[in-house]
């Protein structure tokens, strides 16, 4: 199952800016984008995948996952029949980069798969940057992971080194555009970039469906025991 959020945290009170509505371009119109892009490959495909695949677009991930938590605790298919959930939130397409992170990738056997579908696409898995700020328990993906679904939040690398000076940095995206009006489609979006990101996002999704094993999670990992009674 491949997930996104569609919601964003509406208009700003207190915005000091004329505009006051927060688009929400890169969180999370970007991985909307990506997730409908992705759809679009599967059902052109010649060969269809092994597995059925499930788009879900859930809202409410502003207020506390409550979307994907509905979704989660409600499925449309039995739980257990859901193998593992890729998560798009907040892909920030405004640089270039070679580098692809996949928060709680180490904690399941998603890791192998989803670095051996980047190196094919000349990409690099990379480590959790940041993890004491527990990325991976913060957006939808987590509704999924409480039940006992194997899991990862696949964005760009965070830390790039952006030397086009056209280009946004992550750090600049951050520190000026996250959860602010100017998120929106004034933001100089390498759209090229976006393209292939939705490739590097198919090929994992595609080789995930087309695996003869289903995900599991680490033994060491404490979200193995997650979801069970």
């Amino acid at each position: 199952m491949l997930s996104a959020h569609s919601d964003h945290i509406g208009v700003s009170k207190n915005s000091v800016l004329k505009d006051k509505i927060n688009n929400g371009a890169m969180d999370n119109a970007s991985g909307v984008s990506t997730l409908l892009e992705i759809a679009h490959e599967f059902h052109h495909a010649k060969e269809k995948p092994k597995r059925s695949v499930i788009f879900a677009f859930v809202t409410g991930e502003e207020k506390g996952l409550l979307g994907s938590e509905y979704y989660a605790t409600y499925p449309t298919v039995p739980i257990d029949n859901i193998v593992a959930n890729v998560n798009l939130d907040m892909p920030i397409l405004t640089y270039r980069t070679n580098e692809i992170i996949a928060f709680g990738a180490t904690h399941s056997s998603l890791e192998d798969t989803v670095s051996s579908t980047l190196l094919k696409n000349e990409m690099k898995l990379i480590e959790d940057p940041m993890p004491e700020q527990a990325i991976f328990v913060r957006s939808d993906q987590y509704s999924f992971v409480k039940q006992g679904v194997p899991a990862v939040f696949l964005v760009p690398s965070l830390a790039t080194e952006v030397k086009d000076a056209l280009a946004v940095s992550p750090q600049t995206f951050l520190a000026k555009h996250y959860h602010m009006p100017s998120d929106d489609l004034n933001l100089p979006i390498d759209y090229e970039w976006a393209a292939q990101f939705v490739e590097i996002n198919y090929a994992i999704a595609r080789d995930l469906a087309n695996a003869p094993e289903r995900p599991a999670w680490n033994s060491d990992s404490f979200f193995s025991t997650l979801g069970k009674d």
